[in-house]
């Protein structure tokens, strides 16, 4: 099989995947409603602090992870706005498992390539 083939394959797969569908529609109903639509956006934006913080291998002080799980609570008062994130959360697990398999296909057995 060709490689682009393969690809398009996979493409169209994750378009019309359940979990992708299932992700696509959650954020058509986040968008559909400006207080889902705030929650999120505070709530991706918490989330972007804290991923940051633990990138440049610092720990999130206790003020910043109670405010992050108290955003993360708030997301159940507006049913679209917890149903697209975890919803997101999900389609983002098969694409980071998608993502690692490709590198593992990628992977070359060369001794110059290896850091020691």
């Amino acid at each position: 099989m060709n490689v682009y083939d393969a690809l398009h394959s996979l493409t169209d797969a994750i378009k019309t995947s359940p979990e992708f569908l299932r992700y696509k529609k959650a954020a058509a109903a986040v968008d559909a409603d400006e207080q889902s639509k705030n929650a999120v956006k505070a709530f991706m934006t918490l989330q972007l602090e804290m991923t940051t913080l633990k990138m440049l291998g610092q720990q999130p002080s206790e003020e910043q992870i109670e405010k992050f799980n108290s955003q993360y609570a708030s997301l159940s008062q507006y049913n679209s706005a917890e149903e697209f994130v975890q919803a997101q959360m999900y389609f983002s697990r098969i694409m980071d498992d998608i993502a690692l398999e490709l590198s593992k296909a990628a992977e070359v057995d060369a001794e110059f390539l290896k850091i020691n």
